[in-house]
């Protein structure tokens, strides 16, 4: 890699560094056995994957498991729709489900839908 792409990635890192705010974030410790800790780094070497993504994927699909699991959190998953998310967070794993809709597939969801409740009140 040339330094001139070295350096712009740097500057770049360094700007996103500096906009983000501590409040995004949240700092989790885990104390795990050591034979634990070897499985899951024996894992990440198999998979050749980073550690953190295998805990990371595991918890998204475990906190969309839990947002489906109650209409009350309906409005949650709304306001957090709202404001966008990320591959292989717990609101793409629903929307990669079929659970939530955006843009063009909520529409034609929504249409779909208005044209089903038609056809079944003239069945009746």
């Amino acid at each position: 890699m040339s330094n001139t792409i070295t350096d712009a990635l740097f500057a770049s890192l360094s700007e996103a560094s500096i906009e983000a705010s501590h409040a995004d974030f949240v700092t989790i410790s885990l104390s795990v056995p050591v034979s634990t800790q070897s499985l899951v780094q024996a894992f990440a070497q198999g998979f050749k994957r980073p550690t953190l993504t295998l805990l990371t994927d595991s918890l998204s699909t475990l906190i969309a498991d839990l947002l489906i699991s109650s209409e009350d959190n309906i409005p949650l998953v709304l306001d957090e729709v709202r404001k966008g998310y990320e591959a292989g967070a717990a609101l793409s794993i629903l929307r990669d489900r079929g659970v939530i809709s955006v843009g063009n597939d909520a529409r034609w969801k929504r249409a779909l839908s208005e044209v089903e409740s038609q056809i079944v009140g003239d069945e009746t």
